[in-house]
């Protein structure tokens, strides 16, 4: 309790303090919906356009989904095929581990991408709250463990 706020329904915590709180923390709220909002970058007309391959990569039972991007047509074409190890960026989206996902980042993705010419390897990762930390950093970790390895077959 705060010196000084009286707390008329009995709680131990302000009205105010909690109001803010329950505000802070999406109150009321549900969880797909927020996240259902959060995706509305999924409409994105130039997706046709990027050169993507989508993969997978196993987590002990379970297949973390990746998409690469290519910055060139020949790039994704071409491969590992070249002989050449072609740099890669490794994303990881935004969302504290609860929002987000591999179409949201798309745009971003496919800009980088060409924008540097380096390949782009974006994850889905599992989301919170349907599982718990350390989850989505398990899945992160096994996928760049796996690409630094060259156990992916586009590890080049």
């Amino acid at each position: 309790m705060i010196p000084g706020i009286p707390v008329k329904d009995g709680s131990s915590m302000p009205r105010a303090v909690r109001t803010v709180l329950q505000a802070l923390s999406y109150g009321g709220i549900e969880v797909d919906a927020s996240r259902k909002l959060a995706d509305i970058k999924k409409m994105d007309p130039m997706s046709i356009f990027y050169k993507t391959l989508d993969a997978e990569v196993y987590n002990g039972d379970y297949k973390v989904p990746i998409r690469l991007f290519f910055p060139t047509e020949e790039a994704m074409e071409n491969g590992a095929a070249s002989g050449r190890k072609p740099p890669v960026i490794l994303f990881f989206h935004g969302g504290g581990w609860t929002t987000g996902g591999i179409n949201l980042y798309t745009q971003a993705c496919a800009h980088m991408a060409v924008r540097l010419q380096r390949r782009v390897i974006s994850v889905e990762y599992r989301l919170a709250p349907e599982y718990r930390f350390p989850t989505a950093v398990e899945d992160c970790y096994e996928v760049a463990r796996q690409l630094f390895a060259g156990e992916l077959p586009i590890s080049g």
